[in-house]
């Protein structure tokens, strides 16, 4: 079966690793992949290879436009006879005409839904006003441009949405995280028989088992977006002046450089690929303040891989996977003062950190089981 597997990156980081792990996992199945990606990695040949657009101005043409790279891109997908096409998300970088061509040739069609770009046009899940906007996933994304949440500038954004959403009732096979997630594409129509229970994809077995903390810092690593938590981040680092913290950043933005007025907090310029995994293996802790609800969270399963304390909001794949006072500390939604609480009680408690950190491991050995994705995989193409 030749496979494509549409890709935003492939290079180390969640996404790119996420991306390897399917094409180790489909191989296995024995599948013939080709990768569609705007970064390419080493393991993918020339001739299985297709380069899209990395220039911002191309991604959103084609959103709109059947431009000559866009049919390059179907050209490959029909002179490699591809018969599967798995989307590693679907966002405002997914080329829509590729979705209709698949549906129209009967091509089969699996994807995971990026909910930053679905959940709201203008910056994700960040409950700016404290709540949980939903006009844009229920398809009303003209909503976004009447109530001015976005700039006109940025418009574009909510036409793709719109434009993107139409195609989602005709994907065959969505992996849905969480609760939240299949909610969000019942909004889009997507029926309920097209959705399977699975986790973000997680190499476990390339995973150390508990490595022990040899650092008192509690660890922080993501974008620097709202949504993320950052500004959580920030009261929390401000209000516990004797606790050290480490962020590691995905790049550098002004928020980032206001960190740097805490003396408690240690910024690190390291992606997985220059030593990330040793600054998560030598943690008292992980900082888990996102207020994503309906994404899975790759840095989630690599601290519950290393048997950290994790600290986190009830919200999304949290909500599913953690249990307070189990296998981790588990916050209602903006209470900094509990997550506050709830860093010092780690920090001060050896026996119960270490607790919970265990139990975190076990958890994530019952949900990604040998074989488990690669089962999973075989159902969602209909080969099993």
């Amino acid at each position: 079966m030749n496979v494509l597997v549409y890709a935003s990156t492939l290079e180390p980081l969640s996404g790119g690793r996420v991306a390897h792990y399917l094409i180790k996992t489909l191989r296995e199945l024995g599948a013939e992949v080709f990768v569609a990606t705007r970064q390419p990695g080493e393991e993918v040949p020339t001739s299985h290879l297709f380069i899209l657009p990395a220039e911002k101005g191309q991604n959103i043409a084609m959103h709109f436009f059947r431009g000559s790279k866009t049919k390059s891109l179907l050209g490959f997908v029909e002179t490699n006879k591809i018969q599967v096409i798995y989307f590693c998300s679907i966002d405002l970088v997914t080329n829509r005409f590729l979705m209709e061509y698949a549906h129209q040739t009967g091509i089969r069609t699996v994807a995971l839904l990026w909910t930053y770009s679905f959940y709201c046009a203008s910056t994700g899940y960040a409950f700016l006003r404290k709540t949980h906007c939903t006009r844009c996933v229920k398809g009303s994304t003209g909503n976004a441009i009447i109530n001015r949440c976005i700039t006109t500038k940025g418009s574009w954004k909510a036409w793709a949405i719109r434009s993107l959403g139409k195609q989602l009732r005709h994907v065959n096979c969505f992996l849905v995280p969480n609760t939240e997630c299949r909610q969000g594409l019942q909004g889009f129509g997507v029926p309920s028989d097209r959705m399977i229970d699975c986790p973000i994809p997680f190499d476990i077995a390339s995973h150390s088992l508990g490595l022990a903390e040899t650092e008192p810092y509690f660890l922080f690593y993501s974008n620097p977006f709202l949504e993320k938590g950052t500004e959580v981040f920030s009261e929390v680092v401000a209000r516990l002046p004797d606790i050290k913290f480490v962020y590691a950043p995905g790049f550098v933005n002004r928020w980032v450089k206001s960190l740097e007025s805490f003396p408690n907090c240690k910024l690190v310029t390291t992606t997985v690929a220059t030593g990330l995994t040793s600054y998560i293996a030598a943690a008292r802790g992980v900082l888990l303040p996102t207020m994503w609800a309906t994404t899975g969270e790759y840095c989630l399963f690599e601290a519950m891989a290393q048997s950290k304390a994790i600290v986190a909001f009830n919200v999304g794949v949290h909500k599913l996977l953690l249990r307070n006072d189990t296998n981790a500390k588990v916050i209602t939604p903006y209470d900094v003062a509990e997550f506050c609480s709830g860093v010092r009680h780690i920090d001060k408690d050896v026996d119960y950190r270490m607790a919970i950190g265990k139990n975190a491991r076990i958890t994530l050995e019952r949900i990604h089981e040998p074989g488990g994705f690669k089962r999973i995989v075989a159902l969602a193409m209909g080969t099993s």
